[in-house]
């Protein structure tokens, strides 16, 4: 709470008991400092009042020893300002860059040719992988047959005959599909190892999405 200094004329004082006193009180309160020379000359006309400390009160915003002239039994205000209200809030901040993609979800479906049963599988970084459970390693990756479309994010598989049709989607949206021949088994007799025995991908996107990518 900020106070104020207030003269009366109960106990008289001399100017010099006067000045004394009310630069203690100043001092004391943290008031000194912030005086003008105008306040302090205010302040050396007074010459019988005493000084004691009073809570800041709605009109204590400046010095006023000459209010009440004709009555000395009236008090001298001497005070600092109250602080004025907070300033309204700066503007937002700018937007900050965007974060980075996420990872796309997985998708998995299973397919028999006999007692061989095939796994595809997009892990959600892009690829595509093929499991056939007669080959070393198991698990073939079909990302470098040509039209491959990136990205994908489901996959879909079905036997047909000899053949292991896999269908896939892409983030964008494209839909292609590869024939792999898995009968025999891959990498024997006249059958080229995964994936190339797989034909390239053939673009089976809808009509208004492949318009979308012929531009």
């Amino acid at each position: 709470m900020i106070h104020r200094s207030t003269t009366g004329s109960s106990h008289p004082l001399t100017k010099a008991s006067f000045l004394t006193a009310a630069a203690a009180t100043l001092m004391t309160s943290g008031l000194l400092s912030t005086a003008t020379p105008a306040q302090a000359a205010e302040a050396r006309q007074v010459t019988s009042h005493h000084v004691v400390a009073a809570p800041q009160g709605p009109s204590c915003n400046h010095w006023d020893c000459g209010r009440w002239p004709k009555y000395k039994h009236k008090p001298c205000y001497i005070c600092k300002g109250r602080p004025g209200p907070p300033g309204p809030p700066g503007p937002p901040g700018m937007q900050g860059p965007p974060g980075p993609p996420g990872q796309s979800g997985t998708s998995i479906d299973t397919a028999f040719q006999g007692n061989n049963k095939f796994i595809g599988y997009a892990p959600g970084n892009g690829t595509t992988l093929v499991r056939d459970p007669r080959t070393n390693p198991f698990w073939n990756n079909l990302s470098s047959v040509p039209g491959y479309p990136g990205n994908v994010t489901g996959v879909s598989l079905a036997v047909m005959g000899n053949d292991l049709h896999v269908t896939v989607a892409s983030a964008s949206g494209q839909i292609r599909q590869t024939s792999c021949t898995v009968n025999p088994t891959p990498g024997t007799g006249m059958n080229p190892a995964w994936p190339g025995n797989c034909t390239a991908f053939v673009n089976h996107t809808p009509p208004l999405r492949l318009a979308k990518f012929d531009r």
